[in-house]
């Protein structure tokens, strides 16, 4: 580690110099100012620089030799999966269109879900579907970063592929931090290894079972599939919609209602082939064609007490696990995936098209469109690696598990929005082609807009931001209280005096802001669009710092790494000024509704 504990009378002699220095020579502009109530807080905040370095492990990316990105294990990781997509997966768009069509006319579906399960049985024999699994359940036991980086390199392929890979991954999860031995050594290890037969390995897939047919965002209150307890086990009954990996996965984790009264909800581990329990027919959709998406039917389907996950009521804090956070971290990476890819084939258009006898790229509009995809990748790639590591952390503190609930939904929120617009630039920029499902450009469209709603829409993203900003904003947790302390005492990146001026600026103006909300108790989900590009041009700044602090990262590395933290202070600025343009008409558009309503 680059840092180490420092003892109590050398940070006092450490705040003391940062005190003289910032008073004497004025870089106290650039500092952020800490709600830290004594002195002491900011000595337990220096002692912890040393959580700062760990971050960086993640954060670091490819710019620095010391970050996760270069260990051994995912080099090697990387490179097979590098290989296995392009020795495995090249026909994944035709199986991708065949499935559309065979679902559409309800032929041939067996077919396809053969494709998808083979492919699914070659990864399992790679190791490819345990990465983050414990190794006595037949997993490598590596970091949740890798797991997360994995479906976004199947992403930028084949998304069909990584939503179900995605999903399983959410399962195992779960399974491994509320199952039993027993479950975990039935269901675990098969999910995670599959089962070797004759021919090789045969994979084994999970599906989770929540959304119902009347529900809306709020899935655990509107839940109406019911586990009625009778003897030994438990008869479940109601239905499931909307349900990923149908037709494919060999055991689901359903959510039910185990006590109506008190509106109790507990997990079950349900096996396909269970009396009692069938699958719908797979729905038509605008894309992700092969990951095939449908209904759960329960009719009395009798399940044992031994597969229940979890205790009875605990469901809840299940679908936390399951959806709340390893669900949309991996949501975030499908969505980075895709975007990574449109960016690639809208800049090879750029470069080709040639309009005015010059590259497209060349122009102001679109070389600030593909300036805009760059920092919705660099900042979707931060969101990832900041949730992934408080993932791997693993804290049960409740604090902890809300600060990593929000990083999961910031990570989810604006990976999947920009992936969005990330395809609408790409459509944009292959010009009238765009449209055409020859140049794929339509197709990354159709792919990234069901990342927006699944495990939770942008507006349910928005509320639980919403709702945990204090802990980041008054540095209640331990990560907030290193990050800015390390800002207090390496507030500048040396010879960029001018860009950390625009960047605390930024930072400075929209924390106050987000700090009165806090403090009159107003609440609005434009509080969380803003704290959002917040966050992430605070981490981008903190890279920045972090690298031009070391020896051994290049000069053109820090400038790139502040590039990124300008261009996110751009859409915070904006977002500052949308919410004053908003605040200084609604008064008005409200009493003017008013009295068209008295009128009427």
């Amino acid at each position: 580690m680059y840092y180490h504990k420092i003892p109590k009378g050398i940070s006092l002699i450490i705040l003391s110099i940062f005190i003289f220095t910032n008073t004497i020579y004025g870089a106290a502009d650039f500092t952020l100012r800490v709600p830290l109530s004594s002195d002491a807080d900011l000595i337990e905040g220096l002692n912890s620089l040393e959580v700062v370095d760990g971050l960086m492990e993640y954060l670091g990316g490819e710019d620095w030799p010391g970050s996760k990105e270069h260990a051994e294990e995912f080099v090697m990781l990387k490179d097979t999966v590098e290989d296995f997509i392009e020795k495995e997966l090249a026909d994944a768009k035709k199986w991708e269109e065949e499935a559309g069509y065979a679902i559409y006319k309800q032929e041939g579906i067996d077919d396809v879900n053969k494709k998808l399960k083979g492919i699914l049985d070659k990864l399992a024999g790679l190791g490819i579907l345990g990465i983050s699994v414990p190794e006595e359940y037949g997993g490598f036991g590596l970091s949740h970063y890798y797991t997360y980086r994995i479906i976004e390199m199947l992403a930028s392929v084949w998304p069909s592929l990584a939503v179900t890979i995605g999903v399983n991954f959410s399962a195992q999860g779960a399974i491994n931090k509320f199952g039993t031995e027993d479950q975990k050594n039935k269901f675990l290890k098969k999910i995670t290894v599959g089962t070797e037969t004759k021919t090789g390995v045969s994979a084994s897939i999970a599906g989770i079972g929540i959304t119902e047919p009347d529900a809306g965002s709020d899935a655990m209150k509107a839940m109406k599939t019911y586990a009625r307890k009778d003897g030994n086990g438990y008869v479940l009954n109601g239905t499931k919609t909307l349900i990923s990996s149908i037709k494919i996965a060999d055991v689901y984790i359903v959510f039910a209602v185990t006590d109506k009264e008190k509106g109790e909800i507990s997990a079950f581990l349900v096996e396909e082939g269970t009396k009692g329990f069938s699958t719908g027919k797979p729905e038509a959709k605008m894309g992700q064609k092969a990951s095939f998406t449908g209904e759960l039917k329960f009719e009395d389907c009798r399940i044992p007490k031994e597969n229940m996950l979890g205790r009875p009521g605990q469901g809840r804090d299940i679908f936390n696990e399951a959806i709340g956070i390893s669900g949309r971290i991996s949501i975030a990476s499908l969505a980075l995936g895709i975007t990574k890819e449109a960016y690639k084939k809208a800049s090879e258009r750029a470069e080709e098209r040639k309009p005015f006898g010059r590259p497209v790229s060349g122009f102001e509009e679109p070389r600030d469109m593909l300036d805009d995809m760059k920092l919705y990748i660099a900042a979707s790639e931060m969101f990832i690696r900041y949730a992934s590591y408080l993932k791997d952390k693993d804290s049960d503190k409740v604090k902890d598990i809300d600060a990593l609930s929000s990083a999961a939904s910031m990570s989810k929120l604006f990976s999947s929005e920009k992936g969005q617009e990330a395809a609408i630039k790409a459509m944009d920029l292959h010009g009238g082609y765009g449209y055409m499902v020859a140049y794929e450009a339509e197709r990354f469209l159709r792919d990234a807009k069901v990342t927006v709603t699944y495990e939770g829409t942008s507006q349910i993203q928005k509320l639980i931001i919403k709702k945990h900003m204090p802990l980041f904003l008054n540095s209640e947790i331990e990560m907030e209280k290193a990050i800015d302390s390390y800002l207090s005492v390496h507030s500048i990146a040396p010879g960029y005096r001018q860009i950390m001026a625009e960047l605390y600026g930024s930072i400075g103006d929209a924390q106050k802001r987000l700090r009165e909300f806090i403090s009159e108790k107003k609440g609005s989900y434009r509080h969380a669009e803003i704290f959002v590009d917040y966050f992430i041009t605070k981490l981008m700044l903190l890279k920045a710092i972090f690298l031009a602090s070391q020896g051994d990262v290049p000069e053109e590395t820090v400038a790139k790494s502040l590039e990124g933290a300008l261009l996110a202070s751009r859409f915070l600025r904006d977002s500052l000024a949308r919410y004053e343009n908003y605040i200084s008409t609604q008064g008005l558009l409200e009493g003017l509704r008013g009295g068209l309503d008295t009128q009427i």
